[in-house]
């Protein structure tokens, strides 16, 4: 089976986070990193699901 790849905007409305807020999590490691789908800084990228479903259930165990 193919993995689902997610951009920005859904991995926003999964969440519930603004963007800005994820890349400040991605810089201290508390959020998946993407898969960059281009080279070069302003390249695509995307999240896998199975990541950001599993980085939700991490959170909802801490809390």
């Amino acid at each position: 089976m193919t993995e689902r790849l997610l951009t920005e905007k859904e991995v926003t409305k999964i969440i519930g986070l603004s963007r800005v807020v994820i890349w400040e999590m991605r810089k201290r490691g508390d959020f998946p990193q993407p898969l960059k789908l281009t080279p070069g800084q302003t390249g695509a990228i995307r999240w896998r699901l199975s990541e950001i479903e599993n980085w939700i259930e991490t959170r909802e165990r801490a809390a």
